[in-house]
Protein backbone atom coordinates (compact mmCIF):
# COMPACT_ATOMS: atom_id res chain seq x y z
CA UNK A 1 0.00 0.00 0.00
CA UNK A 2 2.99 2.14 0.94
CA UNK A 3 4.88 1.60 -2.55
CA UNK A 4 1.53 1.97 -4.12
CA UNK A 5 0.54 5.88 -2.70
CA UNK A 6 4.12 6.54 -3.16
CA UNK A 7 3.88 5.61 -7.26
CA UNK A 8 0.61 7.72 -6.79
CA UNK A 9 2.21 11.08 -5.14
CA UNK A 10 4.80 10.82 -8.01
CA UNK A 11 2.06 10.25 -11.29
CA UNK A 12 0.30 13.40 -9.55
CA UNK A 13 3.04 15.52 -9.15
CA UNK A 14 3.82 15.34 -12.76
CA UNK A 15 1.68 18.00 -13.78
CA UNK A 16 2.42 20.47 -11.33
CA UNK A 17 6.23 20.21 -12.44
CA UNK A 18 5.59 20.86 -16.25
CA UNK A 19 3.14 24.00 -15.99
CA UNK A 20 6.07 25.49 -13.74
CA UNK A 21 8.55 24.25 -16.29
CA UNK A 22 6.39 26.23 -18.95
CA UNK A 23 6.10 28.90 -16.52
CA UNK A 24 9.40 30.11 -16.61
CA UNK A 25 10.10 29.50 -20.16
CA UNK A 26 6.97 31.63 -20.89
CA UNK A 27 8.83 34.41 -18.56
CA UNK A 28 12.33 34.06 -20.08
CA UNK A 29 10.40 34.13 -23.57
CA UNK A 30 9.06 37.32 -22.49
CA UNK A 31 12.61 38.56 -21.54
CA UNK A 32 14.05 37.67 -25.35
CA UNK A 33 11.20 39.36 -27.27
CA UNK A 34 11.90 42.77 -25.57
CA UNK A 35 15.94 42.21 -26.47
CA UNK A 36 15.82 40.34 -30.19
CA UNK A 37 12.98 41.16 -31.68
CA UNK A 38 13.88 40.41 -34.92
CA UNK A 39 15.82 37.43 -33.95
CA UNK A 40 12.93 36.27 -31.85
CA UNK A 41 10.46 36.32 -34.61
CA UNK A 42 12.39 34.14 -36.93
CA UNK A 43 13.03 31.27 -34.43
CA UNK A 44 9.71 31.77 -33.20
CA UNK A 45 8.28 31.04 -36.38
CA UNK A 46 11.28 27.83 -37.20
CA UNK A 47 10.21 26.82 -33.78
CA UNK A 48 6.53 26.70 -34.71
CA UNK A 49 7.18 25.18 -38.67
CA UNK A 50 9.09 22.10 -36.28
CA UNK A 51 6.42 21.98 -33.88
CA UNK A 52 3.77 21.32 -36.28
CA UNK A 53 6.19 18.74 -37.89
CA UNK A 54 6.69 16.79 -35.28
CA UNK A 55 3.32 17.32 -33.35
CA UNK A 56 2.02 14.01 -35.14
CA UNK A 57 5.27 11.97 -33.66
CA UNK A 58 5.06 13.63 -29.94
CA UNK A 59 3.98 10.56 -27.67
CA UNK A 60 0.93 10.71 -25.70
CA UNK A 61 2.74 10.34 -22.09
CA UNK A 62 4.93 13.29 -23.15
CA UNK A 63 1.87 15.78 -23.66
CA UNK A 64 0.41 17.97 -20.91
CA UNK A 65 -2.78 16.13 -19.43
CA UNK A 66 -6.41 17.66 -21.20
CA UNK A 67 -7.86 18.17 -17.95
CA UNK A 68 -5.04 20.68 -17.31
CA UNK A 69 -5.64 22.77 -20.25
CA UNK A 70 -7.97 25.22 -18.60
CA UNK A 71 -8.20 28.75 -18.56
CA UNK A 72 -6.60 29.06 -15.30
CA UNK A 73 -3.52 27.57 -16.65
CA UNK A 74 -3.01 29.45 -19.52
CA UNK A 75 0.02 31.30 -19.38
CA UNK A 76 0.63 34.86 -17.01
CA UNK A 77 2.89 36.80 -15.94
CA UNK A 78 5.68 36.60 -13.44
CA UNK A 79 4.00 38.41 -10.95
CA UNK A 80 1.15 35.92 -10.78
CA UNK A 81 2.91 32.99 -10.16
CA UNK A 82 1.87 32.42 -6.64
CA UNK A 83 -1.67 32.20 -7.83
CA UNK A 84 -1.39 29.95 -10.06
CA UNK A 85 0.86 27.57 -8.28
CA UNK A 86 -1.76 27.57 -5.03
CA UNK A 87 -4.66 26.76 -8.15
CA UNK A 88 -2.16 24.25 -9.32
CA UNK A 89 -1.85 22.93 -5.92
CA UNK A 90 -5.15 22.87 -4.81
CA UNK A 91 -6.29 20.90 -7.33
CA UNK A 92 -3.11 18.68 -7.51
CA UNK A 93 -4.53 18.39 -4.06
CA UNK A 94 -8.10 17.56 -4.90
CA UNK A 95 -6.73 14.67 -7.82
CA UNK A 96 -4.57 13.24 -5.27
CA UNK A 97 -7.14 12.71 -2.53
CA UNK A 98 -9.73 11.43 -5.36
CA UNK A 99 -6.43 8.97 -6.62
CA UNK A 100 -6.52 8.23 -2.67
CA UNK A 101 -9.75 7.56 -2.53
CA UNK A 102 -9.78 5.63 -5.21
CA UNK A 103 -6.54 3.22 -4.50
CA UNK A 104 -8.02 2.70 -0.99
CA UNK A 105 -10.82 1.40 -2.42
CA UNK A 106 -9.10 -0.46 -4.41
CA UNK A 107 -6.43 -2.06 -1.93
CA UNK A 108 -10.08 -3.38 0.32
CA UNK A 109 -11.44 -4.46 -2.72
CA UNK A 110 -8.38 -6.41 -3.17
CA UNK A 111 -7.67 -7.18 0.62
CA UNK A 112 -11.21 -8.80 0.66
CA UNK A 113 -10.89 -10.41 -2.39
CA UNK A 114 -7.32 -11.92 -1.08
CA UNK A 115 -9.00 -12.82 2.82
CA UNK A 116 -11.61 -14.71 0.93
CA UNK A 117 -9.22 -16.77 -1.29
CA UNK A 118 -7.01 -17.66 1.90
CA UNK A 119 -9.92 -18.31 3.59
CA UNK A 120 -10.71 -20.58 0.66
CA UNK A 121 -7.47 -21.97 0.46
CA UNK A 122 -7.39 -22.53 4.36
CA UNK A 123 -10.39 -24.18 4.01
CA UNK A 124 -8.99 -26.80 1.58
CA UNK A 125 -6.23 -27.12 3.37
CA UNK A 126 -7.57 -28.61 6.26
CA UNK A 127 -10.08 -31.07 3.79
CA UNK A 128 -7.10 -32.29 2.10
CA UNK A 129 -5.13 -32.50 5.56
CA UNK A 130 -8.06 -34.99 6.75
CA UNK A 131 -8.19 -36.56 3.89
CA UNK A 132 -4.39 -37.25 4.11
CA UNK A 133 -4.67 -38.26 7.77
CA UNK A 134 -7.53 -40.82 6.46
CA UNK A 135 -5.47 -41.97 3.72
CA UNK A 136 -2.84 -42.72 6.12
CA UNK A 137 -4.96 -44.85 8.23
CA UNK A 138 -6.17 -46.73 5.24
CA UNK A 139 -2.60 -47.05 4.03
CA UNK A 140 -1.47 -48.58 7.37
CA UNK A 141 -4.57 -50.87 7.57
CA UNK A 142 -3.99 -52.28 4.45
CA UNK A 143 0.01 -53.05 5.14
CA UNK A 144 -1.35 -54.89 8.32
CA UNK A 145 -3.47 -56.97 6.21
CA UNK A 146 -1.01 -57.31 3.76
CA UNK A 147 1.54 -59.00 6.41
CA UNK A 148 -0.91 -61.32 7.99
CA UNK A 149 -2.09 -62.36 4.39
CA UNK A 150 2.02 -63.22 4.14
CA UNK A 151 2.53 -64.61 7.23
CA UNK A 152 -0.63 -66.90 6.61
CA UNK A 153 0.65 -67.76 2.83
CA UNK A 154 3.73 -68.88 4.48
CA UNK A 155 2.22 -71.20 6.45
CA UNK A 156 0.35 -72.63 4.15
CA UNK A 157 3.27 -73.35 1.75
CA UNK A 158 5.00 -74.90 4.78
CA UNK A 159 2.20 -76.97 5.53
CA UNK A 160 1.93 -78.20 1.93
CA UNK A 161 5.41 -78.83 1.72
CA UNK A 162 5.03 -81.28 4.82
CA UNK A 163 2.09 -82.91 2.79
CA UNK A 164 4.43 -84.53 0.69
CA UNK A 165 6.12 -86.11 3.61
CA UNK A 166 3.09 -86.85 5.49
CA UNK A 167 2.55 -90.58 5.17
CA UNK A 168 6.27 -91.66 5.77
CA UNK A 169 5.82 -89.16 9.23
CA UNK A 170 2.40 -91.29 10.19
CA UNK A 171 3.90 -94.71 9.49
CA UNK A 172 6.69 -94.12 11.42
CA UNK A 173 4.65 -92.42 14.60
CA UNK A 174 2.28 -95.45 14.08
CA UNK A 175 5.94 -97.98 14.56
CA UNK A 176 7.06 -95.44 17.35
CA UNK A 177 3.58 -96.67 18.97
CA UNK A 178 3.99 -100.03 18.20
CA UNK A 179 7.31 -100.35 20.20
CA UNK A 180 6.29 -98.39 22.60
CA UNK A 181 3.70 -100.70 23.42
CA UNK A 182 5.48 -104.02 22.95
CA UNK A 183 8.23 -102.70 25.18
CA UNK A 184 4.87 -101.82 27.94
CA UNK A 185 3.77 -105.12 27.56
CA UNK A 186 7.18 -107.02 28.14
CA UNK A 187 7.89 -104.35 31.01
CA UNK A 188 3.94 -105.96 32.76
CA UNK A 189 5.51 -109.23 31.91
CA UNK A 190 8.24 -109.02 33.63
CA UNK A 191 6.97 -107.35 36.82
CA UNK A 192 4.56 -110.19 36.93
CA UNK A 193 7.33 -112.71 36.72
CA UNK A 194 8.88 -110.70 39.75
CA UNK A 195 6.45 -110.90 42.08
CA UNK A 196 5.82 -113.98 41.29
CA UNK A 197 9.49 -114.65 41.68
CA UNK A 198 9.69 -112.31 44.90
CA UNK A 199 6.76 -114.59 46.14
CA UNK A 200 8.30 -117.94 45.31
CA UNK A 201 11.55 -116.70 47.34
CA UNK A 202 9.38 -115.35 50.27
CA UNK A 203 7.42 -118.89 50.81
CA UNK A 204 10.51 -120.52 50.29
CA UNK A 205 12.69 -118.74 53.06
CA UNK A 206 9.70 -119.27 55.64
CA UNK A 207 9.97 -123.00 55.28
CA UNK A 208 13.81 -123.12 55.07
CA UNK A 209 12.78 -120.52 58.59
CA UNK A 210 10.38 -123.49 60.07
CA UNK A 211 12.81 -126.35 58.73
CA UNK A 212 15.61 -125.13 60.58
CA UNK A 213 13.53 -124.66 64.06
CA UNK A 214 12.22 -128.10 63.60
CA UNK A 215 15.71 -129.25 63.03
CA UNK A 216 17.26 -127.69 66.24
CA UNK A 217 14.36 -129.04 68.24
CA UNK A 218 14.94 -132.78 67.25
CA UNK A 219 18.69 -132.42 67.50
CA UNK A 220 17.86 -131.05 71.18
CA UNK A 221 15.41 -133.47 71.35
CA UNK A 222 18.27 -136.01 70.45
CA UNK A 223 20.57 -136.17 73.56
CA UNK A 224 17.98 -138.24 75.41
CA UNK A 225 18.80 -141.95 75.70
CA UNK A 226 15.09 -142.92 76.27
CA UNK A 227 13.54 -140.90 73.63
CA UNK A 228 11.88 -142.75 70.67
CA UNK A 229 13.92 -142.10 67.87
CA UNK A 230 12.54 -141.16 64.40
CA UNK A 231 13.23 -139.65 61.32
CA UNK A 232 11.91 -136.16 59.91
CA UNK A 233 11.44 -135.81 56.66
CA UNK A 234 10.54 -132.19 54.85
CA UNK A 235 8.50 -132.23 51.79
CA UNK A 236 8.55 -128.33 50.38
CA UNK A 237 6.41 -128.05 47.43
CA UNK A 238 6.91 -124.94 44.86
CA UNK A 239 2.99 -124.06 45.43
CA UNK A 240 2.21 -125.25 48.74
CA UNK A 241 1.85 -122.51 50.93
CA UNK A 242 2.65 -124.25 54.19
CA UNK A 243 5.49 -126.74 55.11
CA UNK A 244 4.11 -130.44 55.61
CA UNK A 245 6.29 -132.71 57.66
CA UNK A 246 5.88 -136.66 57.78
CA UNK A 247 6.90 -138.78 60.46
CA UNK A 248 8.52 -142.07 59.68
CA UNK A 249 9.54 -145.13 61.41
CA UNK A 250 12.62 -144.94 63.83
CA UNK A 251 15.88 -145.48 62.78
CA UNK A 252 19.06 -146.28 64.08
CA UNK A 253 20.87 -143.21 65.58
CA UNK A 254 24.33 -142.72 67.25
CA UNK A 255 24.21 -140.31 70.04
CA UNK A 256 27.38 -138.46 70.14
Amino acid sequence: MHNLTKYSLASACKPLDYLLEKTINASSTENCKKCFPLQFQDLTDKKFKDTERDKTQTPAYKRPPEHLKTESCRLVPAGSRSALTILIESHVRERLDEMMKAAECTIEKRLEKVASELAQKNTELVNTWAEFVHLSQEKRQVLARERALSRQMDTAVHLSAQGSSLPSLIERKEQEVISIHHFLEATVHEVCGKARLQHFIENLLQRIALAERHLEYYQSASRHRDYKKHTVRICIQPDAKCMCILKFPPKCHTTR
